[in-house]
């Protein structure tokens, strides 16, 4: 049993690597890396070694990155300046809706304001007229039987 002890023991170690290791597959990135996670570059030529690991892009493929970087940069201030905008345009017109509404409330109570004072202003010269009625009245009645009394009495005679 000792002679399949050490093939048995790889078997089982090489089973439990194959088993416990990761397994990463390559796929596109998210999106492009930035300016720092770029790190320092090298110029190489074909069939160079390059002097330390890293990724090893084109020229076109670094300018496409540059470029990516630079669309996303641009999109986003786009994004934030019609959201600005946006918001803007949201405030004039709470701003106009808000003046609006203060100039009607202003309108409606100067009209209400008038209208109490026309209102107030007919009561006093009504008031001015009672008294006129009330003497032109009384006048007439004491005039009136002044002159039945009068009438009464050259009726008698």
């Amino acid at each position: 049993m000792n002679k399949y002890k050490f093939p048995v023991a790889v078997i089982t170690l090489l089973a439990f690597l194959a088993v416990r290791t990761p397994i990463a597959y390559a796929q596109e990135p998210s999106s492009p890396p930035s300016e720092d996670e770029i790190g320092d570059y090298e110029s190489m030529e074909k069939g160079e070694k390059a002097p330390y690991d890293g990724l090893l892009f084109t020229n076109e493929g670094i300018i496409k990155i540059i470029t990516n970087k630079h669309l996303e940069i641009d999109k986003l201030k786009l994004e934030k300046d019609t959201e600005l905008k946006k918001l803007q345009l949201d405030l004039d017109i709470l701003k106009k809706q808000h003046d609006l509404e203060t100039k009607i409330t202003k309108d409606l109570n100067d009209n209400l304001l008038k209208l109490k004072q026309d209102r107030i202003d007919s009561l006093e010269n009504s008031k001015k007229w009672d008294d006129v009625k009330i003497f032109g009245a009384l006048s007439l009645g004491i005039l009136l039987s002044v002159s039945i009394f009068y009438a009464a009495v050259q009726i008698t005679k």
